[in-house]
């Protein structure tokens, strides 16, 4: 939970110290209204509070607890959106707690190597949440909320010839989308998850823009590529052009955006004080591949 304590600590400062400390008694306040029983904490916790458990009679469930509200709200909004969609069923909210009941995945294991399947795994989810009713009007915001993080980004760390790429692609594609839709907006394969026999997402954002930039999200070189391979730039090509192929998607517009992403991750992990370098060197090894698109 070291990692959950430091974000929140960092984030909220005495209101988020405060929470941390309250989990206990919230948490026995849940299971109460709730009829929970094996609470077990997932690992690797971030910016929730996250427990498996048994509800009343013997019905596997999830239970997300947060500390910043709208967040929250967020994430509730999303998930009604996405519902019967790829993604995991919002099951009930307890609204003075800050709280979610969830669906939870069985077995729940991640679409996190990359084998000849996942990639079909991957797109059967994208496609069902693309397939999602868009509403007349909705209140989400559009993603370019989130690509002004860019603009302020540290040049120092990230080299400025990178950053100043990531701004003008941003730029134009932003400026030629024409398919905006709700995005679950964090698509990456950890965040989808084997449940019986079919795959679905977890953890949604909700944000709106074109379907490559959720699909850019995808992860498509593992840590150990990175890390053991030499040949990353036809990887990646070939990757590129599978998954576009399979969604429908034109490929400079998804490679490119999986640079801007690659950049914007880099700028976040420096805000939260996170760690940017596997994002940069990724973004080194692909700069190739983008540096002559959309100039």
């Amino acid at each position: 939970m070291n990692h959950l304590q430091e974000n929140i600590a960092h984030i909220f400062g005495q209101k988020g110290k405060d929470w941390l400390q309250s989990l206990p008694v919230i948490m026995q306040q849940l299971a109460t209204h709730w009829g929970l029983s094996n609470l077990i904490p997932l690992d690797n916790l971030s910016y929730h509070y996250v427990i498996k458990a048994l509800k009343e009679p013997n019905t596997p469930v999830v239970i997300k607890v947060g500390c910043d509200l709208a967040l929250t709200e967020q994430e509730i909004k999303t998930l009604r959106h996405f519902a019967n969609h790829g993604c995991i069923q919002l099951l009930d909210v307890h609204s003075d707690l800050n709280a979610l009941l969830l669906e939870q995945a069985i077995p729940g294991k991640p679409l996190n190597d990359i084998h000849p399947n996942t990639l079909d795994d991957y797109a059967s989810v994208a496609k069902q949440l693309f397939s999602a009713p868009q509403p007349i009007t909705n209140s989400f915001l559009p993603i370019s909320h989130w690509l002004r993080a860019l603009d302020n980004a540290d040049d120092i760390i990230i080299p400025r010839e990178l950053l100043n790429k990531a701004i003008t692609l941003k730029k134009h594609l932003l400026q030629t989308a024409d398919d905006n839709i709700i995005l679950h907006g964090d698509l990456h394969r950890d965040n989808i998850l084997q449940h019986r026999n079919k795959w679905i997402a977890i953890d949604p954002k909700g944000i709106v823009g074109e379907r490559a930039f959720d699909v850019a999200a995808f992860d498509f070189i593992t840590s150990f590529e990175l890390e053991n391979n030499n040949d990353i730039e036809n990887l990646f090509k070939n990757r590129i052009h599978l998954l576009a192929h399979t969604l429908n998607l034109n490929e400079d517009r998804l490679r490119a955006w999986v640079f801007v992403r690659l950049i914007l991750g880099a700028a976040w992990f420096l805000e939260d004080k996170g760690d940017p370098n596997k994002s940069i060197n990724l973004s080194k090894k692909i700069f190739p591949l983008i540096n002559n698109i959309y100039i």
